[in-house]
């Protein structure tokens, strides 16, 4: 059986790492350098991170040094529509981040956008986008803010 707190402490530690993620400094994600960090087996954090690939968690890029990042955190700095799980080169996933980021709109992170609220949320798009300065629009509701 697998350890499961020996998973959970590399799923974490990427997470974090990949929250500060810095473009032109990615040798912390490595299964190498996790392991390192963990203080344990490369093959196991190697296994554990193919794993959550394959479990839509993690994001890989087959390079050599293959990269690992998390895609929650990755999610955070972009939209939830995110990224495909394996990647040809840092590039690529680079330009897939920013370019959903540019895509993300504030109507995107409202709580029921893709769910309850969608058709609503349409309407308030088309109505901004309309040609000329666009529509009005008045949102109403009970203010859930305490």
């Amino acid at each position: 059986m697998p350890d499961r707190v020996t998973k959970r402490r590399v799923l974490i530690h990427l997470l974090q790492q990949t929250k500060q993620l810095d473009w032109g400094h990615l040798s912390a994600f490595t299964a190498i350098a996790i392991a390192n960090h963990l203080g344990v087996s490369r093959t196991l954090v190697s296994q554990y991170l193919n794993e959550a690939v394959i479990n839509g968690l993690v994001i890989k890029v087959n390079t050599r040094p293959v990269y690992f990042f998390s895609l929650a955190a990755l999610i955070d700095k972009s939209s939830p529509d995110l990224l495909e799980g394996v990647y040809d080169s840092v590039e690529r996933l680079k330009e897939a981040v920013e370019e959903r980021k540019k895509k993300s709109s504030a109507f995107d992170k409202m709580i029921g956008s893709s769910a309850s609220l969608s058709y609503n949320i349409e309407q308030c798009k088309a109505a901004i986008s309309y040609p000329g300065n666009g529509l009005p629009i008045l949102i109403l509701g009970p203010n859930l803010l305490i």
